[in-house]
């Protein structure tokens, strides 16, 4: 079930990559994306347990008669399984509350946000079987009288797990923009107080935004937290930019519309829907 989950989460995130951002030749969903990345993820983990429990090369074998139900076991593991299974309810809740949340700042934030919880699940899938053995060996160990087995064997367990987790921890926390740009290259555009441009990088005591001119501001974080804050592709890239334009009193208003926005239409960068007015 380990190797399975595994393979299955590594399929499901570059599947929710290509879908919401169009690449690899695959449709723009934007964040319908995460949801058939998903389920790609989800089927193909399906095929590769039936074939694993119903291919006969497994140790467990499931046949028909393993498919009849046993109402007195199952009460049994229902009586046993409530108290976990609220508690993963409660957990499945507060992840639709979040992405729910997210979607508030827009497509991408909750893209992102998706995306990020299929990558927070990989040290789960590691640790949580690790903490199964070492439980198992700590009981065995405790049934048996032995007592410094049983704290040899926890010591052991948070070594392998401390090592585990820093082991992901610490590479995606130091190449977290590399990681941040294969999804999108997209950098984000803000005004605070004089300063208007793009973000550049994100550090721990200050944020690096270049403007048109291509000069540098380093702006400290307190600055974006206690200042007002004008983020232009927060929630949508598209951007309506107003260019005043003089023209002689006896001019006919009309015609100079008409030819100012026949030159915005004659822009590249100008998008034709919504049109330049």
């Amino acid at each position: 079930p380990l190797l399975i989950t595994i393979t299955s989460t590594l399929i499901a995130l570059p599947a929710e990559w290509a879908l919401i951002y169009g690449h690899l030749g695959l449709p723009e969903l934007g964040i319908r994306g995460v949801a058939f990345g998903l389920g790609t993820g989800q089927s193909i983990s399906i095929l590769l347990m039936a074939y694993v429990l119903l291919g006969g090369a497994s140790r467990i074998h499931i046949r028909g008669r393993h498919l009849r139900p046993d109402w007195a076991l199952l009460g049994q593991l229902g009586r046993l399984a409530w108290p976990p299974g609220l508690q993963m309810l409660g957990g499945f809740i507060v992840t639709v509350f979040f992405i729910r949340f997210m979607g508030d700042f827009g497509e991408k934030a909750q893209a992102a946000y998706s995306i990020g919880l299929r990558l927070s699940m990989l040290v789960p899938m590691i640790c949580f079987p690790l903490a199964g053995a070492v439980a198992t060996l700590v009981g065995q160990s405790l049934g048996a009288g032995k007592t410094k087995r049983a704290w040899k064997a926890i010591r052991v367990g948070l070594l392998v797990n401390g090592t585990i987790t820093w082991s992901l921890a610490v590479p995606l926390y130091l190449f977290r923009e590399p990681l941040l740009r294969i999804f999108t290259q997209d950098a984000d555009v803000i005004a605070i107080g004089d300063t208007f441009g793009w973000i550049n990088t994100l550090g721990a005591r200050y944020v690096s935004v270049i403007t048109r001119d291509g000069t540098e501001h380093l702006i400290p974080n307190e600055e974006l937290i206690s200042q007002r804050v004008e983020n232009w592709s927060f929630s949508n890239s598209m951007i309506r930019q107003k260019v005043p334009i003089g023209i002689d009193y006896g001019a006919d208003v009309h015609k100079a519309r008409e030819l100012a926005v026949e030159a915005a239409d004659g822009v590249e960068r100008v998008l034709k829907d919504p049109k330049a007015v």
